[in-house]
């Protein structure tokens, strides 16, 4: 979804360790590299550290990456550390029964 709409300027590959995501992860993938023409999601035997190592090489290859601008987008950071936390505490605050007034 998040490539929607740029197909003029972005092209977006994403791999996935094939029978290693939920099915829920791999049905929003799989959604979204069908409705999108510019999101190609490939699913690849072996494991998230398995698909680093071609993935690396292509990122060591400067001529090729200039060539194709590539970048990467990588989920363990802070910033999403910090919001998964926050949407952690309103999902277990929701469903807390409501609490009593105070009069």
């Amino acid at each position: 979804e998040a490539v929607r709409g740029a197909e003029d300027v972005l092209d977006c590959v994403v791999l996935y360790p094939l029978g290693r995501v939920s099915r829920v992860q791999e049905g929003q993938m799989l959604h979204a590299g069908s409705t999108s023409a510019n999101a190609h999601v490939v699913a690849v035997e072996g494991t998230s550290d398995d698909l680093d190592v071609p993935c690396e090489a292509l990122f060591r290859d400067a001529r090729f990456k200039a060539a194709n601008r590539l970048g990467t987008v990588n989920s363990v950071n802070i910033t999403r550390l910090l919001v998964q936390t926050c949407h952690f505490f309103f999902g277990y605050l929701s469903m807390l029964p409501p609490a009593a007034e105070v009069a």
